[in-house]
């Protein structure tokens, strides 16, 4: 009599857990989703509020043309007659530069 009983009680016992278990897991797994749609919602107002001021504050300066010129001589041309170095470009580690002569 004394090994139903134990029986029983085990028996009461996992289902009590294995309820409980349940209805918290349904619970937690309710809270997880409430909680990243309101984590959503939160980084959607928080983006709106900040690029809402971007809009109001004063435009950016525009961009000043480059100079005719750059500082270092050897992109420097003499004069338009002569031919000019086209601004180089490091490609691969070369500096490739070319000039225009138009003969004159």
């Amino acid at each position: 009599m004394g090994k139903r009983r134990e029986e029983r009680i085990l028996r009461g016992l996992f289902v009590f857990d294995v309820c409980f278990y349940h209805h918290n897991f349904f619970k937690w797994n309710f809270f997880l989703v409430f909680m990243k749609k309101a984590l959503s919602l939160a980084s959607l107002v928080l983006a709106a509020v900040l690029t809402s001021g971007c809009v109001n504050e004063q435009p950016v300066e525009p961009l000043r043309p480059l100079p005719d010129y750059h500082p270092h001589p050897i992109y420097q041309s003499k004069s338009k007659s002569q031919g000019f170095l086209v601004r180089a470009e490091y490609s691969e580690g070369v500096l490739a530069r070319g000039g225009l002569d138009d003969g004159g």
